[in-house]
């Protein structure tokens, strides 16, 4: 008989990586029904983020504890996450996201509605996140390449790119006059 348990995780012996005994595992809240997407790190804090929620777990002790549960800021895949230099950022259905280790932020409260983040996810589509180096931005795509918009790290601000398709009432309403891109969409 294999036990399936899709909202666990197992844990290894200190320095012994490839080991996983049956009996060293970690359960955050097993009779939630929501399983494991995607596992981040940032310091000593671990992110566990399963459909529905994002649990933060503190792994800086020999015994694991739980910092915060946050409601509605888990994931669908794991390609909704990604790594910055000062943290992680994810994108869902209610908006986009970044943890510094100590503070969850909302990067799109009072920036993007919620109108907007949703036409991200028509028609069967999901975002995808990254982070650029280059630019020091987070960009985000859905997954048909048909809308395109930037967070800027340094002077916090969203941006539009090039693919994006939406009618420009859209584009103003949702962003406002305050972002300036030039005549390529670019920042």
């Amino acid at each position: 008989i294999i036990n399936v348990f899709p909202d666990r995780m197992m844990k290894s012996p200190v320095n012994q990586f490839d080991i996983f005994p049956k009996s060293m595992f970690l359960d955050a809240d097993i009779s939630d029904g929501d399983e494991i997407i995607h596992l981040d790190s940032i310091g000593r804090k671990l992110l566990q983020f399963r459909r529905n929620t994002l649990y933060v777990i503190n792994v800086s002790q020999e015994i694991e504890q739980f910092d915060s549960e946050h409601p509605g800021r888990g994931v669908e895949y794991s390609s909704q996450v990604c790594k910055t230099p000062n943290g992680v950022a994810w994108i869902n259905n209610t908006g986009i996201y970044h943890y510094d280790g100590t503070k969850l932020i909302s990067l799109t409260a009072g920036r993007l509605s919620r109108s907007f983040i949703k036409q991200l996810f028509v028609y069967d589509s999901f975002p995808v996140i990254a982070y650029l180096n280059d630019k020091d931005a987070l960009m985000i795509v859905n997954s048909y390449g048909s809308q395109e918009i930037y967070y800027d790290m340094k002077v916090r601000a969203w941006y539009l790119g090039k693919a994006n398709m939406m009618k420009e009432e859209a584009i103003k309403g949702a962003l406002g006059n305050e972002e300036i891109v030039d005549e390529n969409w670019d920042f």
